[in-house]
């Protein structure tokens, strides 16, 4: 496992639910996501290749949607940062 950078990146396929048009989402716009996981160690952190990513993908057209820390035997281990954009871009 790669500490203090980029672990992995993974591309989720888009959720469509058929039953959009029944519940009145006929015209609700459709997104597709995307994560990248960040290793912690102890207090050492890589802001620099983080803030990379982020401007990275908001130059790809990925918005930021929500920044989790993951605990792991009582500190942060990892960062997972989501990111979503319009389906289709």
């Amino acid at each position: 496992m790669h500490l203090c950078g980029i672990n992995s990146e993974r591309k989720i396929s888009p959720v469509v639910r058929d039953s959009g048009d029944k519940l009145g989402y006929k015209n609700a716009m459709r997104w597709e996501h995307h994560s990248v996981r960040f290793g912690v160690r102890g207090t050492s952190f890589d802001w620099e290749k983080f803030e990379d990513v982020l401007q990275r993908r908001g130059d790809e057209g990925w918005e930021l949607v929500s920044v989790e820390t993951l605990v792991a035997h009582g500190s942060t281990s990892m960062l997972l940062v989501c990111f979503k954009r319009p389906l289709g871009r």
